[in-house]
């Protein structure tokens, strides 16, 4: 936890730049929008495949800020073992809040501090494949 009490995780490949990261943005967290807005064929996983699994996630964490009754709905998916109808309500609910573009946000202030970062270095074409790669990572989110 950070000293405000958020969960984070470390980017123990940072610089000290970029890091303290919020929960699970090793992709700046499209990879968890992904999860619940894009069919198998686009992301290579079910949706609610997180969710199945037990993974928390900062699409859930925000949806679960925005409805308290969704927080206690996703306890007793994790008590009882998910099933494909409670994991779709969920998904459902989730994405009845603005969860979604927060996170989708949020990946966007990520991408926007790695290119500020990436300015840093003399331009070369591995510096541009950096940055190709951070739009992309939200471009994949965005253009729906």
């Amino acid at each position: 936890m950070d000293a405000e009490g958020h969960p984070f995780v470390q980017d123990m490949f940072s610089t000290g730049a970029l890091g303290p990261h919020p929960i699970d943005t090793s992709q700046g967290g499209t990879d968890d929008i992904l999860d619940y807005t894009a069919p198998l064929e686009e992301s290579g996983k079910d949706l609610a495949n997180d969710l199945r699994q037990g993974k928390t996630t900062l699409p859930l964490l925000l949806a679960c800020e925005q409805d308290q009754t969704l927080l206690e709905a996703v306890t007793v998916l994790s008590k009882q073992g998910p099933t494909e109808e409670k994991c779709q309500e969920i998904v459902r609910r989730v994405l009845e809040t603005p969860a979604i573009e927060r996170a989708r946000d949020l990946a966007g202030e990520l991408v926007g501090r790695a290119k500020k970062f990436l300015a840093e270095f003399p331009d070369g074409p591995a510096v541009e494949s950096l940055r190709e790669l951070t739009s992309y990572i939200v471009d994949r989110v965005t253009i729906r």
